[in-house]
């Protein structure tokens, strides 16, 4: 069910990885870009209507994702279709949904504390 939950971000991204290999130029459009991929990534696990706040860039940047008053419960955290269909096909209960929905906050796209 994990490995649903990267697929889906993994196909976040596909589109974006796809357009870079390009020999065209890419300077005008790679701000943008990268700008939809982060604020897609945190709308998966960070509160929509913080997301929503940020007009700019750099305001989406400075979203606290440590405080936990940003970040979306585990019922609202973002797992991907596969992820939901994975699960109702296991038949797992509210606790195990719960307790999956709460690791994904901790992945690397939806975690501050990530050293590089």
């Amino acid at each position: 069910m994990k490995l649903a939950s990267f697929v889906s971000i993994a196909l976040m991204l596909d589109g974006f990885l796809t357009a870079i290999q390009s020999n065209s130029s890419l300077a005008p459009c790679l701000f943008y870009d990268l700008t939809e991929i982060v604020e897609g990534l945190m709308k998966r696990c960070v509160k929509p209507e913080v997301v929503e706040k940020a007009d700019t860039s750099s305001q989406l940047m400075k979203i606290d994702l440590d405080d936990s008053k940003n970040m979306a419960s585990q019922y609202e955290v973002v797992l991907g279709v596969s992820a939901h269909a994975l699960l109702a096909k296991a038949k797992a209960t509210d606790l195990q949904i719960m307790f999956f929905s709460d690791q994904l906050p901790k992945v690397p796209c939806c975690n501050s504390q990530q050293t590089s």
